[in-house]
């Protein structure tokens, strides 16, 4: 069975897709400071795998983010991958 994963860059992104990706207990790779501790705690309390980039990525940067999507589908065997594109 597939795992899905959101990459997410923005706040917008996020408020859109949050009841979706707790419903299919999906991962979560997220741009930094867009999550405060609060809604990581209920991420993970809702079984929700919350990753931090490493770095900002400017939403539409197609370069870095085809570098992230590579980087995640290195770590992550069959999965589902949904992008946030602006």
């Amino acid at each position: 069975m597939k795992k899905t994963l959101y990459l997410i860059f923005t706040e917008e992104g996020y408020t859109e897709t949050k009841d979706t990706l707790i419903e299919a207990s999906a991962a979560l790779w997220i741009n930094p400071n867009i999550l405060d501790a609060k809604q990581l705690d209920m991420l993970e309390k809702a079984g929700i795998e919350p990753h931090i980039l490493e770095q900002w990525v400017t939403p539409g940067d197609e370069k870095t983010t085809h570098n992230i999507i590579k980087q995640i589908e290195q770590r992550h065997d069959n999965i589902d991958l949904l992008v946030e594109y602006l």
